[in-house]
Protein backbone atom coordinates (compact mmCIF):
# COMPACT_ATOMS: atom_id res chain seq x y z
CA UNK A 1 0.00 0.00 0.00
CA UNK A 2 2.75 2.23 0.83
CA UNK A 3 4.29 1.69 -2.77
CA UNK A 4 1.15 2.83 -3.92
CA UNK A 5 0.66 5.67 -2.27
CA UNK A 6 4.24 7.10 -3.10
CA UNK A 7 3.74 6.43 -7.01
CA UNK A 8 0.01 8.50 -6.50
CA UNK A 9 1.96 11.21 -5.27
CA UNK A 10 4.53 10.98 -7.13
CA UNK A 11 2.19 10.92 -10.65
CA UNK A 12 -0.20 13.73 -9.52
CA UNK A 13 1.95 16.93 -7.87
CA UNK A 14 0.22 20.05 -6.50
CA UNK A 15 -1.06 22.38 -9.06
CA UNK A 16 0.41 25.88 -8.79
CA UNK A 17 -1.74 28.73 -7.59
CA UNK A 18 -1.51 29.99 -10.90
CA UNK A 19 -2.38 26.21 -12.48
CA UNK A 20 -5.20 26.24 -9.95
CA UNK A 21 -6.86 29.55 -10.77
CA UNK A 22 -6.72 28.74 -14.88
CA UNK A 23 -8.55 25.24 -14.09
CA UNK A 24 -11.09 26.97 -11.89
CA UNK A 25 -11.79 29.64 -14.97
CA UNK A 26 -11.69 26.74 -17.07
CA UNK A 27 -14.78 24.81 -15.08
CA UNK A 28 -16.65 28.08 -14.17
CA UNK A 29 -16.32 28.49 -18.34
CA UNK A 30 -17.69 25.11 -19.06
CA UNK A 31 -20.32 25.25 -16.57
CA UNK A 32 -21.74 28.18 -18.17
CA UNK A 33 -21.92 26.54 -21.06
CA UNK A 34 -23.23 23.75 -19.53
CA UNK A 35 -26.08 26.01 -18.37
CA UNK A 36 -26.66 27.67 -21.66
CA UNK A 37 -27.25 24.05 -23.46
CA UNK A 38 -29.47 22.88 -20.33
CA UNK A 39 -31.43 26.41 -21.30
CA UNK A 40 -31.08 26.05 -25.09
CA UNK A 41 -32.53 22.26 -25.04
CA UNK A 42 -35.33 23.14 -22.26
CA UNK A 43 -38.94 23.16 -24.32
CA UNK A 44 -40.45 26.98 -24.34
CA UNK A 45 -43.69 25.07 -22.50
CA UNK A 46 -45.90 27.40 -20.03
CA UNK A 47 -47.28 24.83 -18.38
CA UNK A 48 -43.90 23.65 -16.66
CA UNK A 49 -42.56 27.39 -16.11
CA UNK A 50 -39.57 27.34 -18.59
CA UNK A 51 -39.25 30.58 -18.27
CA UNK A 52 -39.24 30.54 -14.55
CA UNK A 53 -37.06 27.49 -15.37
CA UNK A 54 -34.48 30.01 -17.07
CA UNK A 55 -34.45 32.39 -15.03
CA UNK A 56 -33.14 30.38 -12.01
CA UNK A 57 -30.00 28.99 -14.31
CA UNK A 58 -29.20 32.55 -15.09
CA UNK A 59 -28.85 33.00 -11.69
CA UNK A 60 -26.81 29.62 -11.08
CA UNK A 61 -24.42 31.30 -13.66
CA UNK A 62 -24.05 34.15 -11.65
CA UNK A 63 -23.39 32.62 -8.78
CA UNK A 64 -20.69 30.90 -9.83
CA UNK A 65 -19.10 33.32 -11.05
CA UNK A 66 -19.12 35.16 -8.08
CA UNK A 67 -18.27 32.63 -5.31
CA UNK A 68 -15.22 31.62 -4.46
CA UNK A 69 -15.95 29.84 -1.17
CA UNK A 70 -16.59 26.16 -1.37
CA UNK A 71 -18.64 24.81 1.09
CA UNK A 72 -21.37 27.76 -0.25
CA UNK A 73 -20.96 26.56 -3.91
CA UNK A 74 -21.90 23.03 -2.93
CA UNK A 75 -24.83 23.98 -0.84
CA UNK A 76 -25.57 26.37 -4.25
CA UNK A 77 -25.44 24.12 -6.71
CA UNK A 78 -27.08 20.73 -4.13
CA UNK A 79 -30.45 23.31 -4.15
CA UNK A 80 -30.28 24.18 -8.09
CA UNK A 81 -29.50 20.59 -8.77
CA UNK A 82 -32.83 19.69 -7.24
CA UNK A 83 -34.27 22.27 -9.38
CA UNK A 84 -32.56 20.71 -12.28
CA UNK A 85 -34.45 17.65 -11.49
CA UNK A 86 -37.83 18.43 -11.05
CA UNK A 87 -37.58 20.38 -14.21
CA UNK A 88 -36.50 17.81 -16.36
CA UNK A 89 -38.96 15.34 -14.66
CA UNK A 90 -41.52 17.70 -15.47
CA UNK A 91 -40.79 18.39 -18.80
CA UNK A 92 -40.18 14.22 -19.41
CA UNK A 93 -43.81 13.96 -17.71
CA UNK A 94 -44.99 16.90 -20.39
CA UNK A 95 -43.31 15.10 -23.36
CA UNK A 96 -44.65 11.34 -22.75
CA UNK A 97 -48.48 13.00 -21.82
CA UNK A 98 -47.94 14.43 -25.42
CA UNK A 99 -46.92 10.91 -26.81
CA UNK A 100 -49.67 9.29 -25.78
CA UNK A 101 -51.92 11.67 -26.98
CA UNK A 102 -50.76 11.58 -30.27
CA UNK A 103 -50.39 7.86 -30.42
CA UNK A 104 -54.53 7.71 -29.35
CA UNK A 105 -55.12 10.69 -32.18
CA UNK A 106 -53.23 8.88 -34.45
CA UNK A 107 -55.50 5.76 -33.62
CA UNK A 108 -58.37 7.63 -33.75
CA UNK A 109 -57.91 9.33 -37.74
CA UNK A 110 -56.50 5.79 -39.08
CA UNK A 111 -59.86 4.31 -37.89
CA UNK A 112 -61.75 7.08 -39.12
CA UNK A 113 -60.34 7.17 -42.39
CA UNK A 114 -60.82 3.13 -42.44
CA UNK A 115 -64.17 3.48 -41.46
CA UNK A 116 -64.94 6.78 -44.22
CA UNK A 117 -63.17 3.80 -46.34
CA UNK A 118 -65.88 0.89 -46.03
CA UNK A 119 -68.41 3.51 -45.83
CA UNK A 120 -68.00 5.36 -49.30
CA UNK A 121 -67.26 1.82 -50.64
CA UNK A 122 -71.12 1.02 -49.45
CA UNK A 123 -72.54 3.93 -50.28
CA UNK A 124 -71.01 3.87 -54.05
CA UNK A 125 -72.11 0.06 -53.80
CA UNK A 126 -75.86 1.60 -53.35
CA UNK A 127 -75.79 3.88 -55.70
CA UNK A 128 -74.61 1.27 -58.35
CA UNK A 129 -77.83 -0.54 -57.52
CA UNK A 130 -80.00 1.97 -58.21
CA UNK A 131 -78.33 2.93 -61.38
CA UNK A 132 -79.40 0.04 -62.27
CA UNK A 133 -82.52 -0.24 -60.85
CA UNK A 134 -83.25 3.05 -63.25
CA UNK A 135 -82.13 1.46 -66.12
CA UNK A 136 -84.75 -1.40 -65.83
CA UNK A 137 -87.69 1.28 -65.93
CA UNK A 138 -86.82 1.63 -69.44
CA UNK A 139 -88.56 -1.20 -70.03
CA UNK A 140 -91.73 -0.71 -68.37
CA UNK A 141 -94.90 0.00 -70.84
CA UNK A 142 -97.34 1.38 -68.47
CA UNK A 143 -96.54 4.82 -67.17
CA UNK A 144 -98.24 4.70 -64.01
CA UNK A 145 -95.98 1.60 -62.95
CA UNK A 146 -93.00 3.57 -64.68
CA UNK A 147 -94.11 7.22 -62.17
CA UNK A 148 -94.58 5.17 -58.78
CA UNK A 149 -91.49 3.36 -59.44
CA UNK A 150 -89.78 6.59 -60.35
CA UNK A 151 -90.52 7.97 -57.73
CA UNK A 152 -89.55 5.09 -54.99
CA UNK A 153 -86.20 4.75 -56.27
CA UNK A 154 -86.00 8.71 -55.92
CA UNK A 155 -86.99 8.53 -52.26
CA UNK A 156 -84.65 5.95 -51.30
CA UNK A 157 -81.67 7.78 -53.42
CA UNK A 158 -82.61 10.99 -50.70
CA UNK A 159 -82.99 8.58 -47.97
CA UNK A 160 -79.13 7.03 -48.56
CA UNK A 161 -77.85 11.14 -49.52
CA UNK A 162 -79.11 12.16 -46.19
CA UNK A 163 -77.58 9.25 -43.96
CA UNK A 164 -74.40 9.84 -45.86
CA UNK A 165 -74.46 13.38 -45.03
CA UNK A 166 -75.22 12.66 -41.46
CA UNK A 167 -72.32 10.32 -40.87
CA UNK A 168 -70.58 12.62 -42.43
CA UNK A 169 -71.31 15.41 -40.54
CA UNK A 170 -70.76 13.36 -37.19
CA UNK A 171 -67.18 12.33 -38.70
CA UNK A 172 -66.25 16.03 -38.93
CA UNK A 173 -67.63 16.90 -35.31
CA UNK A 174 -65.03 14.16 -34.40
CA UNK A 175 -62.16 15.21 -35.97
CA UNK A 176 -63.22 19.10 -35.02
CA UNK A 177 -62.96 17.96 -31.50
CA UNK A 178 -59.39 16.54 -31.68
CA UNK A 179 -58.31 19.87 -33.33
CA UNK A 180 -57.61 21.94 -29.77
CA UNK A 181 -55.60 19.13 -28.67
CA UNK A 182 -53.49 19.19 -31.92
CA UNK A 183 -53.44 22.92 -31.35
CA UNK A 184 -52.61 23.09 -27.70
CA UNK A 185 -48.93 24.22 -26.36
CA UNK A 186 -47.84 27.64 -25.86
CA UNK A 187 -46.20 29.38 -29.15
CA UNK A 188 -43.10 30.55 -28.50
CA UNK A 189 -43.28 34.42 -27.59
CA UNK A 190 -43.71 37.04 -30.36
CA UNK A 191 -41.62 39.76 -31.29
CA UNK A 192 -42.54 43.37 -30.20
CA UNK A 193 -42.21 46.41 -31.35
CA UNK A 194 -42.56 49.97 -30.15
CA UNK A 195 -45.85 51.75 -31.92
CA UNK A 196 -43.77 55.08 -32.32
CA UNK A 197 -40.44 54.32 -34.16
CA UNK A 198 -41.36 50.51 -35.61
CA UNK A 199 -38.10 49.17 -34.00
CA UNK A 200 -38.30 46.52 -31.14
CA UNK A 201 -39.33 47.19 -27.79
CA UNK A 202 -37.32 46.55 -24.45
CA UNK A 203 -38.86 42.92 -23.88
CA UNK A 204 -38.10 41.59 -26.98
CA UNK A 205 -34.26 43.11 -26.20
CA UNK A 206 -34.09 41.58 -23.50
CA UNK A 207 -35.23 37.87 -24.74
CA UNK A 208 -32.77 38.31 -27.91
CA UNK A 209 -29.72 39.25 -26.01
CA UNK A 210 -30.19 36.35 -23.85
CA UNK A 211 -30.78 34.40 -27.34
CA UNK A 212 -27.37 35.75 -28.43
CA UNK A 213 -25.83 34.70 -25.11
CA UNK A 214 -26.92 30.86 -25.47
CA UNK A 215 -25.34 31.26 -28.52
CA UNK A 216 -22.10 32.33 -28.01
CA UNK A 217 -21.76 30.02 -24.76
CA UNK A 218 -22.66 26.82 -27.05
CA UNK A 219 -20.93 28.24 -30.28
CA UNK A 220 -18.64 30.75 -29.41
CA UNK A 221 -20.17 33.49 -32.00
CA UNK A 222 -19.27 36.51 -30.35
CA UNK A 223 -21.39 39.58 -30.82
CA UNK A 224 -21.15 43.68 -30.19
CA UNK A 225 -23.95 45.57 -28.40
CA UNK A 226 -24.05 49.88 -29.42
CA UNK A 227 -26.29 51.89 -26.81
CA UNK A 228 -27.42 55.02 -28.74
CA UNK A 229 -28.89 58.08 -27.13
CA UNK A 230 -30.14 61.19 -28.68
CA UNK A 231 -27.92 64.00 -27.42
CA UNK A 232 -29.96 67.02 -25.57
CA UNK A 233 -33.22 65.33 -26.67
CA UNK A 234 -34.94 67.04 -23.31
CA UNK A 235 -34.33 70.23 -24.50
CA UNK A 236 -34.94 69.73 -28.35
CA UNK A 237 -38.31 68.81 -27.12
CA UNK A 238 -38.45 72.25 -25.16
CA UNK A 239 -37.88 74.03 -28.24
CA UNK A 240 -39.70 72.17 -30.85
CA UNK A 241 -42.75 70.21 -29.25
CA UNK A 242 -43.17 66.97 -28.27
CA UNK A 243 -44.46 66.38 -32.40
CA UNK A 244 -41.42 67.09 -33.48
CA UNK A 245 -39.29 65.17 -30.99
CA UNK A 246 -41.45 62.17 -32.01
CA UNK A 247 -40.17 62.46 -35.55
CA UNK A 248 -36.77 62.80 -34.48
CA UNK A 249 -36.88 59.30 -32.95
CA UNK A 250 -38.51 57.72 -36.02
CA UNK A 251 -35.49 59.82 -38.54
CA UNK A 252 -33.43 58.19 -35.92
CA UNK A 253 -34.49 54.79 -36.32
CA UNK A 254 -34.78 55.05 -40.34
CA UNK A 255 -31.53 56.23 -41.00
CA UNK A 256 -30.13 53.35 -38.42
CA UNK A 257 -31.60 50.54 -40.79
CA UNK A 258 -29.23 52.65 -43.43
CA UNK A 259 -25.85 51.41 -41.93
CA UNK A 260 -26.95 47.90 -40.27
CA UNK A 261 -27.33 44.35 -42.08
CA UNK A 262 -30.50 42.34 -42.16
CA UNK A 263 -29.73 40.22 -38.91
CA UNK A 264 -28.48 43.02 -36.81
CA UNK A 265 -31.32 43.86 -34.11
CA UNK A 266 -32.31 47.76 -33.21
CA UNK A 267 -34.40 47.92 -29.90
CA UNK A 268 -35.82 51.03 -28.47
CA UNK A 269 -34.49 50.95 -25.13
CA UNK A 270 -36.15 53.57 -23.39
CA UNK A 271 -37.23 57.02 -23.95
CA UNK A 272 -34.66 58.27 -26.39
CA UNK A 273 -32.54 55.66 -26.15
CA UNK A 274 -31.54 52.58 -28.47
CA UNK A 275 -30.30 49.82 -28.73
CA UNK A 276 -28.39 48.08 -31.92
CA UNK A 277 -26.83 44.32 -31.47
CA UNK A 278 -24.68 43.13 -34.49
CA UNK A 279 -24.03 39.20 -34.37
CA UNK A 280 -20.98 37.91 -35.35
CA UNK A 281 -19.37 41.19 -34.68
CA UNK A 282 -15.92 42.01 -32.58
CA UNK A 283 -15.92 45.03 -30.53
CA UNK A 284 -13.56 46.55 -33.22
CA UNK A 285 -16.02 46.21 -36.02
CA UNK A 286 -18.71 47.36 -33.27
CA UNK A 287 -17.21 50.76 -33.05
CA UNK A 288 -16.05 51.09 -36.52
CA UNK A 289 -20.23 50.68 -37.25
CA UNK A 290 -20.60 53.25 -34.70
CA UNK A 291 -18.42 55.66 -35.85
CA UNK A 292 -19.82 55.35 -38.96
CA UNK A 293 -23.23 56.04 -37.83
CA UNK A 294 -22.56 58.66 -35.25
CA UNK A 295 -21.19 60.79 -38.48
CA UNK A 296 -24.47 60.55 -40.41
CA UNK A 297 -26.58 61.55 -37.89
CA UNK A 298 -24.68 64.66 -37.32
CA UNK A 299 -24.50 65.19 -41.17
CA UNK A 300 -28.05 64.46 -41.85
CA UNK A 301 -30.81 67.53 -41.86
CA UNK A 302 -34.31 67.86 -41.37
CA UNK A 303 -37.55 69.86 -42.36
CA UNK A 304 -39.20 70.64 -39.40
CA UNK A 305 -42.05 72.34 -41.60
CA UNK A 306 -42.57 72.02 -45.19
CA UNK A 307 -41.82 75.54 -45.76
CA UNK A 308 -38.90 76.21 -47.15
CA UNK A 309 -38.01 78.81 -45.61
CA UNK A 310 -37.49 77.73 -42.05
CA UNK A 311 -34.02 76.51 -41.36
CA UNK A 312 -33.63 72.71 -41.10
CA UNK A 313 -33.27 70.52 -38.03
CA UNK A 314 -30.14 68.94 -36.89
CA UNK A 315 -29.16 66.52 -34.35
CA UNK A 316 -26.30 64.19 -32.81
CA UNK A 317 -25.64 60.94 -31.09
CA UNK A 318 -23.81 59.78 -28.27
CA UNK A 319 -22.90 56.07 -28.26
CA UNK A 320 -21.43 53.80 -26.09
CA UNK A 321 -20.06 50.30 -27.37
CA UNK A 322 -19.37 46.63 -25.63
CA UNK A 323 -18.80 42.99 -27.21
CA UNK A 324 -19.25 40.08 -25.25
CA UNK A 325 -17.30 38.75 -22.98
CA UNK A 326 -17.10 34.58 -21.66
CA UNK A 327 -18.35 35.55 -18.29
CA UNK A 328 -21.00 38.05 -19.33
CA UNK A 329 -24.87 38.11 -18.27
CA UNK A 330 -27.35 40.21 -20.27
CA UNK A 331 -26.69 42.89 -17.11
CA UNK A 332 -23.05 42.58 -17.55
CA UNK A 333 -22.71 43.43 -21.10
CA UNK A 334 -25.51 45.81 -20.92
CA UNK A 335 -23.54 47.47 -17.62
CA UNK A 336 -20.26 48.58 -19.87
CA UNK A 337 -22.03 49.33 -22.84
CA UNK A 338 -24.12 52.03 -20.44
CA UNK A 339 -20.58 53.61 -18.66
CA UNK A 340 -19.18 53.62 -22.23
CA UNK A 341 -22.36 55.65 -23.36
CA UNK A 342 -22.18 58.09 -20.10
CA UNK A 343 -18.55 58.63 -20.58
CA UNK A 344 -19.37 59.67 -24.11
CA UNK A 345 -22.03 61.94 -22.76
CA UNK A 346 -19.31 63.22 -20.37
CA UNK A 347 -16.75 63.97 -22.95
CA UNK A 348 -18.97 66.05 -24.81
CA UNK A 349 -21.50 64.08 -26.74
CA UNK A 350 -21.61 63.36 -30.71
CA UNK A 351 -18.91 60.77 -29.90
CA UNK A 352 -18.27 56.89 -29.73
CA UNK A 353 -16.29 55.16 -26.52
CA UNK A 354 -16.08 51.54 -26.20
CA UNK A 355 -15.65 49.45 -23.32
CA UNK A 356 -11.89 49.09 -23.33
CA UNK A 357 -11.83 53.15 -22.94
CA UNK A 358 -12.85 52.87 -19.62
CA UNK A 359 -11.08 53.64 -16.35
CA UNK A 360 -10.39 50.44 -14.91
CA UNK A 361 -12.22 49.90 -11.35
CA UNK A 362 -9.27 48.28 -9.63
CA UNK A 363 -6.98 51.46 -10.83
CA UNK A 364 -9.36 53.94 -10.08
CA UNK A 365 -9.93 52.94 -6.27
Amino acid sequence: MGLFARKAEATSPALSPEAAQELVVFYRRALRVLLSAIKAFSLDLAEIDADGFKARMDELAQYLTRLDERPRLQRLFERYREVIDHYLGREKAYLEAREAEFKRLIAFLTDSFASLAEDNEAFQLQLYQHSQALEQLAYLDDLRRLQAELQRQVTELRHHLRAKQARDAQRAAALARQVPELQRGPAPPAATTDPLTGAYDRATLERYLQHRLTRYHLQGRSFALLLLDLDDFERLNQRFGSRIGDRVLVALVRLCREFIRQDDFLARYGGEEFALVLPGASLRHGVKTARRLCRAVAAARYRIEEEATLPRLAFTVSIGVSSVHADDTAETLVARAAQALAQAKALGKNRVVHEQQLPDPVASA
